[in-house]
């Protein structure tokens, strides 16, 4: 089966933008993107929406490359923890040629597509999944922030 077809596929089709609710989104992006992340989060809270991703704290920025490797693991496995609890994975990606960062947020969008989750891009098209047809993808917040606000509407 081509990745064409398997996109199309029914097995890999996933119900969300056909009813089923979506209250709990995970962000996921560039660490250092935590404080612009946590003031979106502030604004989806008002249209009754929960961020899950507790990355967006800020509290692990004390942490660099060379952390002990338990340590990476523990974070690794809250953020698994929190994009789990999630109906949506919200990834904010950045531009060709942008600096550089460990990658994680790819893992996560990775792990919500597969799992059949709503799976969002805000930014730019950084790889070829998300060019698959169940990607919604938004060039900005504020577009993405309009098709929230209509969907929170919805009963």
């Amino acid at each position: 089966m081509s990745i064409a077809s398997l996109d199309s596929a029914r097995q890999i089709r996933a119900p969300w933008s056909y009813g089923r609710p979506i209250k709990r989104i995970y962000l996921a992006a560039r660490y250092s993107r935590h404080v612009e992340l946590s003031g979106y989060a502030a604004e989806l809270k008002p249209l009754g929406y929960e961020v899950t991703s507790r990355w967006i704290q800020g509290r692990d920025s004390h942490l660099d490359d060379a952390a002990d490797v338990g340590v990476k693991r523990e974070l690794a496995v809250r953020d698994i923890e929190d994009l789990l609890r999630a109906d949506m994975c919200l990834s904010f990606t950045e531009a060709a040629g942008a600096l550089a960062s460990r990658g994680g947020r790819h893992v996560e969008f990775g792990m919500a597509y597969a799992k059949g989750m709503a799976s969002w891009v805000v930014g730019h098209r950084e790889n070829v999944f998300h060019c698959l047809d169940r990607v919604r993808f938004f060039a900005t917040w504020d577009e993405c922030l309009a098709a929230l606000e209509l969907r929170a509407r919805v009963p």
